[in-house]
């Protein structure tokens, strides 16, 4: 990706989660003011004990990159496999410490997967105008990571 690279509106975009830093570090887009992510169980992410977690690229990581970088984003989607992880997720972003992220939806349950995936990126990109899709998937799995949708409050 190039210094200069911009999201296109109603893009889904499929790249390597370790390589998911490097693009934030190189989207010099402006200022942003939503996210959506949609967690993939069994990924190897530790959302109920992040601190244990020593992937660099994981979505706890992600997150607190996301509110230092972008300023101020909304996680709006959360999707569990345990309502035990899920929940302590929901109370990791309630903090008073949290870096300006906020739960506006959340759902516990199986993970979306198939044309329900789809239909969720579908769905928010109508829902927003100006909005780019990321499809984080592994390789070796043939389930997707993460969606996250980002909706761009002003272009330049």
């Amino acid at each position: 990706l190039s210094a200069d690279w911009r999201p296109i509106k109603g893009t889904v975009w499929i790249v390597d989660i370790w390589f998911f830093k490097d693009l934030l570090a190189k989207a010099e887009t402006g200022s942003f003011g939503m996210m959506v992510v949609l967690y993939k169980p069994g990924a190897g992410f530790s959302l109920a004990h992040p601190a244990k977690e020593k992937d660099e690229a994981s979505l706890i990581d992600c997150a607190h990159y996301f509110a230092r970088w972008l300023g101020l984003p909304h996680l709006v989607c959360m999707d569990g496999e345990k309502a035990g992880a899920g929940a302590s997720f929901q109370s990791w972003l309630r903090e008073d410490g949290s870096p300006g992220l906020h739960p506006i939806e959340y759902h516990q349950g199986p993970p979306y997967i198939g044309k329900g995936l789809q239909a969720l990126v579908e769905r928010c990109i109508r829902s927003n105008r100006e909005g780019v899709a990321l499809l984080i998937s592994d390789l070796n799995d043939r389930f997707p990571l993460a969606v996250i949708h980002l909706m761009a409050i002003g272009e330049r």
